[in-house]
C-alpha cells in the first residue's frame, strides 16, 4: 500500500487545478473532433470511410468516377469527405433488419 499524502490546499487554488483540467480535456477533444471532420482525407482515411474497402476496389471506383481526386502531387492525393459520403448515401442499400 502506498502511503498517502493530503495537504491542505484552498479553494481558489482547486478552482484554479479544476478549470485548469478542464480546459486541456476540452483542448484535446476540439483536437480530435477536427481532426476527425478534415474536409479533405489521405487514401487511407478514405478507404477507412468507405468501410475499409481494399486498395483494388478503391481505385476502381475512382477510375468510374464515383468521385474525384484532389491536389495529386508528389504521390499523394486528397479525397473530399463530402464526395465520399455523398456515394455512401447514393450507392449503397440498407443492410437488411
Amino acid at each position: 500500500m502506498h502511503n498517502l499524502v493530503l495537504s491542505p490546499i484552498s479553494l481558489p487554488e482547486l478552482e484554479a487545478l479544476i478549470k485548469q483540467s478542464v480546459r486541456t480535456v476540452l483542448n484535446e477533444t476540439v483536437a480530435v473532433q477536427q481532426a476527425e471532420q478534415k474536409e479533405f482525407l489521405t487514401e487511407p482515411e478514405a478507404r477507412e470511410l468507405l468501410g475499409n474497402i481494399s486498395k483494388a476496389l478503391f481505385h476502381k471506383l475512382k477510375r468510374e468516377g464515383k468521385y474525384s481526386t484532389y491536389h495529386c502531387g508528389e504521390g499523394r492525393c486528397l479525397y473530399s469527405r463530402e464526395e465520399l459520403i455523398s456515394y455512401i448515401r447514393n450507392n449503397n442499400k440498407p443492410a437488411n433488419k
